[in-house]
């Protein structure tokens, strides 16, 4: 099964072949969370495992679990890959999964020294193509600007530069 062309228009309510991280609880329950972008670090954040992040467009709102996302598909969580507390990370698949929303994408909290200054640095770096500076992952439109869905940068759709954001 091919996964979807992340540069296609999502559908709500469609159905779409999603990369999914497949991990093992120690309990034995299996758990599919899709991912969006390509595994990575963030050292910029003291992130130092391998990770990806949660496409939070096809993801369950959840009971609270560490891979859940709010209403519009925004998460502080990620998946890191290897042994990580009570979960392992097998292997990406593919899996058939309904569109749930439109948006996705980190949810920085406001006091995240880290983040934010990292974000600044980042302010007038071009994002022509709709690729992000950081790591060239392709933005989507939101709201009439282009969101970076793996550290929440926004550029500007005229400029194509990123651009500052309300904490």
């Amino acid at each position: 099964m091919t996964p979807f062309n992340e540069t296609d228009q999502l559908i709500l309510g469609k159905y779409y072949n999603v990369r999914c991280a497949k991990l093992r609880m120690d309990w034995s329950e299996v758990l599919y969370i899709p991912i969006i972008g390509e595994k990575h670090k963030d050292p910029q954040f003291s992130v130092e495992d391998e990770h990806y992040h949660i496409d939070g467009r096809f993801a369950d709102l959840g009971s609270g679990y560490k891979y859940t996302v709010d209403e519009n598909g925004k998460t502080n969580g990620i998946v890191i890959v290897g042994k990580y507390f009570e979960t392992e990370f097998i292997e990406v698949v593919v899996r058939r999964m309904k569109c749930k929303r439109l948006t996705t994408g980190v949810k920085p909290p406001a006091d995240a020294v880290k983040y934010w200054t990292w974000h600044d640095s980042m302010i007038g770096k071009s994002c022509k193509g709709r690729k992000c500076p950081h790591l060239g992952t392709l933005m989507v439109e939101q709201n009439g600007v282009l969101v970076c869905p793996l550290h929440n940068l926004h550029g500007s759709i005229e400029s194509e530069t990123i651009i500052e954001i309300p904490r």
